[in-house]
């Protein structure tokens, strides 16, 4: 039997500590969680969690990594298909800057600076890729010699359904 599959048109996913706090509506993606075919998203290799004791399920936990070296996100999409992604950045406990955003398709950018508590939230419209899967990659550029991230939206842009809401919590 031969069975056709297309990614969901709204994806949402909360990049957990070791409490697994996962915000409602989104998967819960550990940092050992390696990008596989069978799951259809995951990290090109282990990235470091973090967890703190404040904010919302997606805000008090997250990934991170340090020095010059780039870990990038993966996730299967359709294949031409146009989508949408945002990027949540930020730490309920400490400050963090020059951290370097790429959401494959689009011009990278690189959040200058954050204050502990502080959070970025940006989207990326009509982005595509030609092998079916879509790539977010994030990396240090000086300063704090951390980057972190704390979960990823990604939908159709095409979808009928509204495309999700950013976190309820600060954001810059």
């Amino acid at each position: 039997v031969a069975a056709t599959y297309a990614a969901a048109s709204v994806r949402r996913f909360d990049f957990n500590g070791t409490g697994s706090f996962t915000q409602s509506g989104f998967v819960g993606v550990r940092g050992n969680a390696v990008y596989s075919a069978a799951t259809g998203y995951g990290w090109d290799a282990a990235v470091l969690e973090f967890q703190r004791n404040s904010g919302s399920s997606l805000r008090r936990d997250g990934h991170y990594g340090s020095g010059t070296g780039a870990h990038t996100f993966q996730m299967q999409v359709d294949q031409g298909a146009g989508y949408q992604v945002r990027v949540y950045v930020g730490d309920p406990s400490f400050k963090r800057d020059r951290i370097e955003v790429t959401v494959e398709g689009a011009a990278p950018y690189t959040i200058s600076s954050l204050a502990a508590g502080a959070y970025d939230t940006r989207t990326t419209s009509a982005v595509s890729t030609d092998d079916g899967i879509l790539r977010v990659t994030i990396r240090d550029v000086g300063g704090d010699p951390y980057w972190v991230i704390n979960g990823i939206d990604i939908w159709a842009t095409a979808a009928t359904e509204s495309p999700p809401l950013p976190a309820l919590t600060r954001s810059m």
